[in-house]
């Protein structure tokens, strides 16, 4: 029994793992997009801030 647990943790804990590094993948491509489509401001991309 204790080992199905700990197969079932390390399990959840690798899905959770894949998910974070999915959604943080998603969040670069959207921002790399919106820097691509500034086209001629890429020399300061930071100056809306």
């Amino acid at each position: 029994m204790g080992i199905l647990f700990v197969t079932c943790l390390l399990l959840t804990q690798a899905h959770l793992f894949v998910e974070a590094f999915w959604q943080m993948s998603k969040v670069i491509e959207v921002r790399y997009d919106k820097f691509l489509a500034l086209e001629s401001d890429r020399a300061n991309p930071l100056a809306g801030l």
